[in-house]
């Protein structure tokens, strides 16, 4: 799902990507403004109200923090002057979407299985702030 008009108009947030790392896949939310790209794991605000609620034991809560810990490493931010280009594909009777962050630090690449993202919008919304976007 795409969303715009974040804060009037000054973001797009598409929900539930998956980047490939280490054989696995890990899903974010990811949110592009004019300031930078932040993507987070999906579901991270919940756990703390689920630690509460269940009251684990000790070795559940050395579990809980051990994953919390991996979830902090997945998070990334990459302010505006750090992306160099953004290239969008989109869905295609075979491929998933694909957005692919080229930055000065590192590449990510994000896949959706949604079949009916706007490419549209998030390619005019992703030029009206700034970036440069090739559709691929």
């Amino acid at each position: 799902m795409v969303t715009t008009n974040l804060n009037q108009g000054s973001g797009i947030k598409i929900d539930n990507v998956m980047q490939k790392k280490h054989k696995r896949f890990a899903h974010f939310d990811i949110v592009i403004d004019n300031e930078g790209l932040w993507a987070r794991p999906m579901g991270e605000s919940f756990a703390s109200w689920l630690l509460r609620d269940q009251n684990p034991g000790a070795a559940q809560r050395k579990e809980y923090q051990k994953a919390e810990s991996e979830r902090a490493d997945m998070k990334i931010w990459l302010s505006t002057e750090e992306i160099n280009r953004i290239e969008v594909q989109p869905p295609g009777f075979i491929k998933n979407f694909s957005l692919k962050i080229s930055s000065n630090k590192e590449n990510f690449i994000f896949y959706s299985r949604e079949k009916q993202l706007d490419i549209k919008v998030i390619t005019k919304k992703l030029d009206d702030l700034g970036y440069k976007v090739i559709k691929l």
